[in-house]
């Protein structure tokens, strides 16, 4: 394959760069050998990011990531790039090896665009694609180095691997691109009706939609650990009425402080308490009633409660509901409409309350394109602040999400994880089988059809998208191949579950179980393979289907969860 052809291939990946003595190849002046185009799924971004900066870039080379900026906000947004070199030990039966990469991502729309633009095959003159950020217009902007480099950051990945970030901010220049490759947080067959993303073409229901002359590739890849995330006052307003004064996880104890965080003090919710909360069922807080603390034999109000006890800062002055969650074509939120509402493997369950929900009787809902506009979402609801534009008037509320347990680690936001039925979102309650909320991923590309990010409305130009060269092609599914089957081997996500180790125990992704893939008992963190899966005995990614454990195991029972339930959170 010639060196000055441009690979282009699409996954949803995350990415970063290495600064070393050898020089990366200035994205602005310089083509890469290959360019690889990716969307979809926001929750598995930093993993993936991660993988390729640990396990595909050459560290002797220069490695560069690019994030657009946000200037208003000071945070980063949804679209991000990583120029590097690749190294010379991958696969070398295909050119993809020691070749000059340009990676690109969109995370705006969540999974569904890892899905329906990745699974529909195109003519030339389709006028459907997806905005994702350039790193050069030919004039300049965006990302090249030395032009808009806004603070580049020499930073580490969690193996060490140096690269340098930078933060692309400004009148960001996009391109209107069909991406080949996607990942999501649940299968491709399971994005229509509730989970088809706004402005989709198709409403993926099934595979067998697609072109006749069509083909593709799906896999499971890991599992993701997912979570219920609270406002902090309300995380803090559960413990006082979950635990007693004298226990160190009330608000009260004067060791409060150093055991708020930890596993012991996280309170709890039921699945019928959550579920309850996001199809309306409880429209505010007040409708929630626990022991009254003052020692009268009624029960009380959750708000009531807590202020009885002199935490009145924890109360906000608005007691509805308010529901942080994802927008239609979000993994993230298909994924919890499975786990808790058996949507849309029931077709007649409950549907969850979408934007803006009641707005005069509660529940409040707000929709969010990604996780880190979740995050942005309960911070404004718990601090009374409006950087997530959802919270115009900026009241305060007592606001409950949905996330993937790769956020707020360092708990820099203002929202904390909780246990659902009394277990913690650990990788070891997942092994254990005591904690359910976890899926599958899902990594999907083309095997057919037009090829390698055609633009849109035009028509192909052979020496730059290449939409029918064997070769090209050959090589785009091999590196997709690759990320798909090597990125989720048990001592890969061993490395960057290193990065998710929360106050409460480590959580993040667990391997399938498979021939060749097998659990240890107990757990260990150097072996992270469930003792479950979602896809039995190599049947498809399914994830409506209930965890299953492929063969017999000892299932560790000495989780460390509380003693018992906490006590007292009545509806």
């Amino acid at each position: 394959m010639s060196t000055n052809k441009t690979l282009q291939v699409a996954v949803a990946v995350a990415l970063g760069t290495a600064t070393t003595a050898a020089m990366a190849f200035n994205v602005g002046t310089t083509t890469p050998q290959y360019k690889v185009v990716m969307s979809g799924a926001t929750a598995s971004t930093n993993t993936v990011r991660e993988f390729i900066i640990e396990d595909i870039c050459d560290s002797t080379h220069a490695i560069d990531v690019y994030r657009s900026w946000d200037n208003v906000n000071n945070k980063f947004n949804k679209d991000w790039g990583v120029a590097c070199h690749t190294k010379s030990t991958l696969d070398t039966s295909h050119s993809i090896a020691a070749h000059d990469v340009l990676f690109m991502k969109r995370d705006a729309g969540g999974s569904g665009f890892g899905v329906n633009p990745v699974l529909n095959d195109y003519a030339p003159t389709h006028s459907t694609g997806i905005d994702i950020m350039e790193f050069s217009d030919g004039a300049g902007k965006n990302c090249d180095p030395g032009v808009n480099p806004t603070t580049p950051k020499t930073t580490a990945a969690p193996n060490a691997t140096a690269y340098t970030q930078h933060k692309c901010s400004g009148g960001l220049v996009t391109a209107n691109w069909i991406p080949d490759g996607g990942f999501s947080d649940v299968e491709p067959d399971k994005f229509f009706g509730l989970n088809a993303p706004a402005g989709s073409y198709s409403d993926g229901h099934a595979l067998g939609n697609y072109n006749a002359s069509f083909s593709a590739d799906v896999r499971a890849t890991a599992g993701l650990v997912f979570g219920i995330p609270v406002t902090l006052n309300l995380r803090n307003a559960l413990q006082a009425v979950q635990f007693p004064a004298s226990s160190v996880c009330h608000p009260l104890n004067a060791s409060y402080g150093a055991n708020a965080k930890t596993l012991d003090c996280m309170p709890s919710l039921s699945g019928t308490e959550i579920r309850s909360v996001f199809v309306g069922g409880l429209h505010t807080w007040d409708d929630y009633y626990v022991d009254d603390p003052l020692g009268g034999a009624a029960k009380v109000s959750l708000a009531s409660a807590v202020s009885g006890m002199g935490l009145s800062s924890l109360v906000p002055t608005d007691h509805k509901v308010q529901i942080c969650r994802r927008v239609a074509g979000s993994g993230t939120q298909a994924q919890f409409q499975m786990v808790f509402l058996n949507r849309p493997c029931e077709a007649n369950a409950a549907n969850p309350l979408t934007e803006p929900g009641l707005i005069f009787t509660g529940p409040v809902v707000a929709n969010n394109s990604s996780s880190g506009d979740v995050e942005k979402c309960l911070d404004d609801f718990n601090d009374g602040t409006n950087t997530s534009g959802k919270n115009a008037v900026t009241t305060k509320r007592w606001g409950i999400g949905l996330q993937s347990l790769e956020k707020n680690v360092g708990l820099s936001h203002a929202y904390r994880f909780i246990k659902v039925n009394g277990y913690a979102p650990t990788l070891q309650a997942v092994h254990a089988g005591d904690y359910e909320d976890y899926v599958e991923s899902s990594m999907q590309w083309r095997t057919s059809g037009e090829f390698y990010n055609t633009k849109p409305g035009t028509t192909p130009n052979l020496a730059t998208d290449v939409p029918s060269n064997a070769s090209i092609k050959a090589d785009t599914v091999t590196i997709l191949d690759f990320i798909a089957s090597s990125a989720v081997s048990p001592s890969v996500l061993a490395t960057i579950n290193g990065s998710y180790i929360h106050t409460f125990g480590e959580s993040g992704w667990l391997a399938i179980p498979k021939p060749g893939v097998s659990p240890t008992n107990p757990f260990s963190s150097s072996n992270p393979v469930n003792t479950s899966t979602r896809a039995p005995l190599g049947s498809a990614p399914n994830s409506c289907q209930f965890p299953v454990a492929i063969k017999p195991v000892k299932v560790d029972t000495n989780v460390p969860v509380s003693s018992s339930e906490p006590a007292g959170n009545v509806m």
